[in-house]
């Protein structure tokens, strides 16, 4: 019911943790006011409490604010200095929207330019409550180290490792190649900047990447060797498979497909690592060829990357990268969805890649690849895989020649069918001697 002027900068809610569900009641409310004025939330330790230890209960609630669209949300200042930092820089952020011109506000915008975005975002999500207390909301997060280095700035990973060099950049960090000192063996070191963790989903999907790579041990899945969590970053330390993944290797073979032989060993192999990870619950949810890494022999793949995995019984969300996902998860079909059944579509589609060229699907479709996800696109799909014996009918068409055969035809009618319900599971798909 407060009463909102013109004249007001901001609006700042202080919510005690233990407050948490009226908090976000509040904000809700506020927020369906439509006010022109930014909404920030400060959610404060209760004196005598133990940061979140004592409500994980009531953990569903405390996420809540991470969801909204309020303009900041903010973990605990640690002092009234840190809470008198927040105010003053919303108050420069309202003055800014205002064209205030003034030498002493210009100057404060220089000063604030330079020094607020690294101190207060640093404060607020990197070394505040929520940081130092993700290891006891999430059971596979590894607890603050503030003294750890950071090889992503340069430092090594303590006094076991060497970086030799980056492997990667993406929209969350990158991946380094380390040797260990002792053995000379190499490990990839994937490192996740906590500026780009800015909501609970996300880190929760962080902490069941981690659980599952500690979990799945299969020869053809990449061995989790242990995490580190320093001021600015997640750190995985991972098996290093090799220099290429499928995708890579295939381009560099310069052949639009692959010898049936490798097809064969690499799609095996592949499948029995799905099979693995299905017995234990757990669904890759982005199974493709960029995630599939080829040893330096040539010889063996491994299936690498579980941050959209989930369990096998996880109900309909949007996953995957187009073209590996399954048509009723482009459909967005709930009643349909089964995660373990779209791992095995998404096995389909790398297999059709390595003996009939790469994005052989999206060719036939005129899909202008990269492509999002959406209905429209199961629609396409559905129609060029049915009837299903014409489609690999065309598809054995484009196979080297000698390589189909009546085994592998009938592998994928029954693999890229348009329902989960009529599709083999991955043993059934393991099972088949093509």
């Amino acid at each position: 019911d407060v009463a909102v002027g013109p004249e007001a900068a901001f609006v700042a809610v202080l919510v005690r943790l233990r407050d948490a569900p009226a908090g976000h009641r509040a904000v809700e409310r506020l927020m369906e006011r439509a006010l022109p004025q930014p909404i920030v939330v400060i959610l404060l330790k209760s004196e005598g409490i133990d940061a979140l230890s004592e409500h994980v209960e009531r953990l569903e609630e405390t996420k809540a604010f991470i969801r909204l669209s309020a303009h900041g949300v903010y973990w605990q200042p640690k002092c009234h200095d840190d809470l008198e930092e927040i105010v003053d820089y919303w108050l420069a952020c309202a003055a800014e929207t205002k064209d205030m011109s003034t030498q002493r506000y210009q100057e404060e915008k220089e000063r604030q330019a330079e020094e607020d975005s690294h101190r207060l975002e640093a404060k607020r999500r990197e070394s505040g409550l929520f940081w130092e207390k993700a290891h006891e909301i999430f059971g596979n997060f590894p607890p603050l180290c503030q003294d750890l280095a950071e090889p992503a700035l340069g430092g090594n990973l303590g006094r076991h490792h060497n970086i030799i060099k980056t492997l990667g950049v993406g929209n969350f960090g990158k991946v380094m190649l380390l040797q260990e000192k002792q053995t000379q063996v190499f490990k990839a070191l994937k490192v996740v900047g906590k500026k780009q963790l800015d909501t609970f989903d996300m880190v929760e999907a962080l902490s069941k990447e981690i659980g599952f790579s500690k979990r799945l041990v299969h020869p053809n899945i990449m061995s989790f060797c242990g995490a580190a969590h320093s001021n600015l970053h997640i750190m995985l330390l991972l098996e290093y498979v090799g220099p290429k993944n499928l995708y890579e290797f295939h381009r560099d073979s310069g052949a639009k497909s692959l010898p049936p032989q490798i097809s064969r060993a690499f799609f095996k192999q592949a499948a029995s690592a799905i099979v693995y990870c299905h017995s234990q619950g757990v669904a890759h949810r982005d199974l493709k060829q960029e995630n599939l890494v080829v040893s330096p022999d040539c010889q063996t793949v491994k299936v690498v990357d579980f941050g959209q995995a989930d369990s096998v019984h996880v109900t309909w969300e949007a996953h995957g990268t187009v073209p590996f996902v399954a048509p009723e998860v482009l459909a967005e079909d709930e009643r349909d969805y089964d995660a373990a059944k779209a791992d095995v579509w998404a096995l389909g589609v790398v297999l059709v890649e390595m003996l009939c060229g790469l994005n052989t699907i999206p060719g036939i479709l005129r899909w202008k690849m990269p492509v999002d996800a959406n209905p429209a696109l199961a629609k396409d799909l559905r129609g060029l895989i049915s009837p299903r014996r014409e489609f690999c009918r065309s598809l054995a068409s484009a196979a080297p020649h000698g390589s189909w055969s009546s085994e592998l035809g009938n592998l994928l009618q029954n693999v890229l069918t348009p329902s989960s319900a009529e599709r083999w599971n991955a043993g059934q798909v393991a099972e088949v001697d093509w």
